[in-house]
């Protein structure tokens, strides 16, 4: 329930989970809605299936992620080091810093 409150309250379509600070999967907005329509606002979101995108490394070229995250697999890449999720990248996010930081 927690976490359809605050998908519901925001513009977010997909919710990362994380296990002991490590990226575990992506959760989308759907997934949730389709899980309280069966009567599970009681569960743990461990009980929702996910999916695993690709991450990124500190060391990613933004163009790769750029790239990896156009074709359209995945809503967000976790920027993930030494284990640890550090970060997310979103598409539109990027795109703007591409535009912003042209030579």
């Amino acid at each position: 329930q927690q976490a359809a409150d605050e998908l519901l309250s925001g513009g977010d379509h997909v919710v990362v989970i994380t296990r002991d600070g490590s990226f575990d999967r992506l959760v989308q907005r759907a997934d949730i809605i389709a899980a309280m329509q069966a009567g599970q606002q009681l569960q743990q979101m461990q009980s929702i299936p996910g999916i695993v995108p690709e991450s990124a490394s500190l060391f990613t070229e933004v163009k790769d992620a750029h790239q990896k995250l156009s074709v359209g697999q995945w809503p967000l890449m976790p920027v993930v080091e030494s284990g640890r999720t550090v970060g997310v990248l979103e598409l539109d996010n990027l795109s703007e810093y591409i535009e912003l930081h042209k030579t």
